[in-house]
């Protein structure tokens, strides 16, 4: 039997209108910081994706663990298949993007918008014809001004003084690294030593990725969850259709009393 019945009309999303609070002029995007706690978990973004075979594997783990948020691999995958992505993803090494996409220095700020959306990037390389590198437009520093969509990109760039370089085409990954931790800075662009563009690397790519596993609250969770712990998954999940339940609770009572240092 239902325990309570409601009969107010339900609400949806264009029905709400968010009222913002006052902006600060320090309130900028590059101070702003969306990090989150998720049971003692630091995320840098907060979104993590949905424990579903149809939505979280490799890829989708990866993707997010770059941003700095958190894939949940599904309960539908074997406990082999589970283990086997979360020991790619924790082993997971940077590396160069060694094509990156560009636009010439004649191109409309649309038009490196349009390249940016479609890339998912937010940031693009400014080149001349002969690949030269003249600057840096980047979606930040465009939302900052007033330049109109049709002025040429190379009107609202950032100069190479004013952007992390490396004229060194030849740089390792480690090398590149220890770049990337003394500039402070989320980016590298490497050129020759003629000023041309070779290679982008990402301040992303360095850190380890966090990456979660869904369990169920049926029998043989706990060899799920030995085996990705073991894998050193960073958060384990309890994928359940509506926690309030017995099976839940039980299923965390034998958890915490299993002692392990992975959060859940």
């Amino acid at each position: 039997m239902a325990k309570q019945i409601i009969t107010e009309p339900g609400r949806t999303f264009s029905e709400f209108a968010l009222l913002p609070g006052y902006t600060r002029k320090e309130c900028t995007i590059p101070n702003i910081d969306l990090s989150a706690n998720l049971a003692g978990l630091k995320l840098k973004i907060p979104l993590i994706s949905s424990a579903m075979t149809s939505v979280t594997g490799y890829e989708m783990a990866l993707a997010l663990g770059k941003e700095g948020g958190l894939g949940v691999l599904p309960v539908r995958l074997s406990v082999e298949e589970a283990v086997r992505i979360v020991k790619k993803i924790k082993n997971y090494e940077m590396g160069f993007v060694e094509e990156p996409i560009k636009v010439r220095e004649t191109a409309a700020i649309e038009t490196a918008l349009r390249e940016i959306k479609r890339h998912g990037h937010s940031k693009i390389p400014v080149v001349d014809k002969n690949n030269v590198f003249l600057g840096m437009f980047t979606q930040a520093h465009y939302w900052e001004t007033n330049a109109d969509l049709a002025d040429p990109v190379s009107s609202n760039m950032l100069l190479p003084s004013q952007v992390p370089c490396c004229e060194k085409p030849d740089i390792t990954v480690e090398q590149a690294k220890k770049l990337l931790s003394s500039m402070n800075a989320n980016y590298l662009v490497v050129l020759d030593d003629l000023g041309r563009l070779v290679k982008v690397a990402f301040s992303k790519d360095i850190e380890k990725l966090k990456i979660a596993v869904a369990i169920s609250t049926y029998e043989g969770w706990k060899e799920r969850v030995n085996a990705v712990v073991k894998a050193v998954a960073d958060l384990v999940v309890i994928d359940t259709s509506d926690a309030y339940n017995e099976f839940t609770g039980e299923v965390l009572k034998e958890y915490k009393s299993m002692k392990l240092k992975v959060p859940i």
